[in-house]
């Protein structure tokens, strides 16, 4: 078959008036140039498409499977449109001119302008390849999109389905893509929709984006919203209404100050926009009647290309501190004091002792006081993503996170306590599920708030990406029972890891006729969720004579050490840094008084330590103390005489107390060793990946 000049093809889509003005747009481009050119149409086939292509009186057009576009066109030059683009008539005559001078290039329009109904206008100015800004800019975000030209031996289907790695591919392949100078296509989606499908590794960033990257640490310079921007912005809307008042009642102003503005005003318009670019957009006008470059439009029009560019530079920032690609990743919402943050660093010593050939890195998500991160394993990369992307719109933080996991080149990664690492895998999951990555997540129990709203990332989290993990791994069966009974998920996804202990167990110190006042230890963060209140009530209830509770843990919620004052049994005596730091042969008990928890660590380490344990039926509390055999289990959090009546048990059955322990011991040395949680593991996380 003879070869034509110029393939058009037009990609899928369900928008038939989008379509049609596409369409008249091509055909008034190709029909009007100077220079004749032969041509043909192909249109991604559909039921609707094939309709209206029987009643359209466009010539030269035909529905070809989606499949099939490419390997049916017959042109010595390709162009791939999408359906919701308009474009410069000139671009396409341009173009061709371009390629048929110039050898290895792909062709681009200068200007990108995004007219979303009702959501602002944007315009996105695109340079060669040959700029840094550039390749900063494509490791976010692909600025060479549809509309693309190219001689027909540079063009593949993955142009048609996966832009973003044929742009890569082609860029490492020594393609150059190049703009058209002076022309203009409109999209009618708002910039931030576009597909972002970079989901596999991008041979690009090794090769060249890599060598950009790496050169320096540069100050991030996208700047988060000031209290002075807002204060600016509430100024101008208020000169704003103003101006309307006075626009419509003033004759001075009318004659004398409205040119001088108007003058102003376009100068700052063609700052932004270029007198070409704006007759451009009056141009695409007779085939699309709701967009027109109308004063207020160029004032309200906002240049895209920072975004890119600094979103770039905040993953270069990332990637300047790795020294090793990672073998595995944990994603944390924190690493600061407590029994989550200790879970994370369990499974990193597993891991590290079962595979000590993989190198692995931690990822903060999200603002917190990271006061544990120097308990971080040296070994282990510890990366503040939050510190890095915090002054980024959401959406941008998402992207920037995916692309760094992507490029870190592991497929292995464990969710622990971050909301934000969630909405990552579910803004992505059906890219991570066809990659076959595997993520494991943690979950520890329910949280309620001040409102009375339960939740947890069991909740909020897990049931959303759900298809694409691996495991679930919890320290309890509670919240695994309580999350199936209102979410339809698989059972077979979900684990019990229980949480090692590794203190070297003491006896109990229990006399038989204790020194008055008996003394109980009281040790967590005193915070709403440890439920000091509770405290505050039980000691209220005791004669100081004959019992004291010492109070330990930093104080949280807005507590203030004041709030403890003024009440005979009660002493608090400020933080600690973990319970063996404590003198805890001076107590008689440990009293436990969250209001929800997993199988809390401190109740572990206060058995290994000898001392028995009063704590509340909450989460999976019951999965170690069982009432009167390993401890005294308090049905009802709120019931204050339980409380008092079991510290009345502890001072006066101390042999009871003494085999209590023995049995919590036990239990340790059966369902908390770390041996036992090693197996589970290498058996249930690091899989077919471990030799033993």
């Amino acid at each position: 078959m003879k070869k034509i000049d110029l393939s058009v093809l037009v990609l899928e889509g369900d928008n038939l008036r989008n379509l049609h003005k596409l369409l008249l747009n091509i055909d008034n481009a190709l029909t009007e140039s100077p220079k004749k050119i032969s041509y043909e149409i192909l249109v991604a086939d559909s039921k609707q498409r094939k309709s209206y292509l029987t009643t359209t009186q466009i010539k030269n057009i035909t529905a070809i499977d989606k499949t099939h576009l490419l390997k049916s066109s017959n042109g010595k030059i390709v162009a791939i449109f999408e359906e919701d683009s308009l474009v410069t008539p000139a671009w396409i005559p341009k173009s061709i001119s371009l390629i048929n001078n110039k050898d290895n290039v792909i062709v681009h329009t200068e200007v990108t302008i995004f007219t979303p109904k009702k959501q602002g206008y944007y315009i996105w100015k695109k340079a060669d390849s040959t700029s840094e800004d550039t390749i900063i800019s494509l490791s976010i975000k692909n600025q060479w999109d549809y509309p693309i030209m190219a001689a027909r031996e540079y063009i593949e289907d993955s142009a048609l389905t996966k832009l973003w790695h044929f742009t890569e591919q082609t860029i490492t392949q020594g393609i150059s893509h190049i703009v058209t100078p002076e022309t203009t296509s409109f999209n009618r989606s708002h910039p931030h929709t576009t597909k972002l499908p970079f989901m596999t590794f991008s041979p690009l960033y090794e090769k060249v984006v890599d060598s950009y990257l790496r050169n320096s640490v540069p100050n991030i310079t996208a700047r988060p919203l000031t209290s002075s921007t807002q204060l600016n912005r509430s100024l101008k809307e208020t000169l704003r209404k103003g101006h309307v008042w006075m626009k419509r009642h003033s004759t001075l102003y009318k004659s004398v100050v409205m040119p001088i503005l108007k003058g102003n005003d376009l100068k700052m318009i063609g700052k932004k926009i270029a007198p070409w670019a704006i007759n451009d957009w009056k141009i695409v006008h007779q085939y699309d009647r709701t967009t027109f470059p109308t004063r207020d439009a160029l004032r309200a029009i906002e240049p895209y290309t920072t975004l890119s560019v600094n979103a770039g530079l905040a993953l270069k920032s990332m990637l300047a501190q790795v020294k090793n690609k990672p073998d595995y990743l944990y994603l944390s919402q924190h690493m600061m004091k407590g029994g989550g943050d200790k879970v994370v660093l369990n499974y990193i010593k597993a891991m590290q002792e079962s595979r000590p050939d993989w190198k692995l890195m931690l990822i903060i998500t999200e603002e917190f006081d990271n006061n544990w991160k120097d308990r971080v394993p040296k070994s282990t990369q510890y990366i503040d993503f939050w510190q890095l992307s915090k002054s980024f719109d959401i959406t941008t933080r998402y992207i920037i996170l995916m692309r760094f996991i992507v490029q870190m080149q592991t497929k292995k990664m464990l969710l622990a306590m971050t909301p934000f690492g969630f909405e990552t895998i579910e803004h992505y999951q059906e890219g991570l599920i066809e990659n076959s990555y595997q993520i494991d997540s943690v979950a520890f129990c329910s949280d309620t708030d001040s409102f009375g709203r339960t939740w947890g990332i069991h909740f909020f989290g897990i049931p959303e990406t759900f298809s694409a993990l691996h495991k679930v791994v919890t320290d309890n069966q509670h919240v695994i029972d309580e999350t199936l009974e209102l979410e339809p998920l698989s059972r077979d996804k979900f684990s019990v890891h229980y949480q090692p202990v590794e203190y070297v167990m003491k006896e109990p110190v229990l006399q038989n006729k204790p020194q008055l006042p008996i003394r109980i230890l009281w040790a967590s963060r005193v915070a709403n969720q440890k439920r000091p209140d509770i405290v505050i009530k039980i000691a209220q209830k005791l004669d100081p004579n004959k019992f004291i509770i010492d109070m330990y843990g930093n104080l949280e919620d807005e507590y203030l050490a004041k709030d403890f004052d003024n009440i005979p049994a009660l002493n608090y005596m400020g933080g600690f840094n973990g319970l063996n730091s404590l003198p805890t042969e001076d107590y008689r008990a440990l009293l436990y008084t969250s209001s929800f928890d997993g199988v809390p660590n401190i109740l572990l380490e206060a058995t290994a330590l000898g001392l028995p344990l009063i704590a509340p039926n909450v989460g999976g509390v019951s999965e170690f103390v069982v009432n009167k055999e390993t401890g005294l289990l308090i049905e009802d959090i709120e019931h204050i005489e339980a409380f008092v009546d079991a510290l009345e048990y502890v001072s006066t059955h101390p042999e009871d107390m003494r085999r209590m322990v023995a049995n919590a011991q036990k239990r340790i040395t059966m369902q908390h060793s770390y041996e036992g949680f090693k197996k589970a593991v290498e058996h249930d996380i690091i899989g077919e990946y471990t030799q033993i």
